[in-house]
């Protein structure tokens, strides 16, 4: 009878360290992936930036000039607003309206000092979120940007 309590007893402890020791693992086994993941991330991690259009500056384009794709982008510039699904990495496009038309025909006077940040959110392929703010400078003839996550 003492046999089996020692035998009962031996088999719990030897599961609940089992269980302890799983449950330390899958902690690290977590936090390495989780790392990895911020490794990838960091090695394609895409950053939009506005720029006037250099063959005329009164249309304004998104450039990525991160290593990794931006999807699901969107823009604001004071009221106008308008999305591009994807950029890749080193490519730019030109602003477009939600309606799909070439925003072309930008005034300087509602771009100038005096106004808003273009304002562009964005996700990158790991899922994260991004947000650029483009300030144009009238004097320099072009945007500086803020990055934030």
């Amino acid at each position: 009878m003492l046999l089996t309590m020692w035998v009962d007893v031996s088999q719990l402890a030897v599961s609940v360290a089992a269980l302890i020791i799983l449950v330390v693992y899958t902690y690290y086994t977590r936090r390495i992936a989780e790392q990895s993941v911020r490794q990838i991330e960091a090695m394609a991690q895409p950053a939009l930036v506005a720029e006037l259009d250099e063959n005329n500056l009164n249309a304004i384009s998104i450039r990525n000039i991160g290593t990794g794709a931006a999807i699901r982008v969107s823009w604001r510039l004071g009221k106008i607003q308008g999305a591009i699904q994807y950029i890749e990495p080193r490519k730019s496009l030109p602003a477009k309206f939600l309606e799909n038309n070439v925003f072309n025909r930008l005034e300087r006077i509602h771009i100038g000092n005096d106004s808003p940040p273009m304002i562009l959110n964005y996700d990158g392929m790991s899922g994260a979120g991004y947000e650029s703010r483009s300030t144009i400078n009238d004097i320099r003839d072009q945007f500086s940007t803020v990055f934030s996550r």
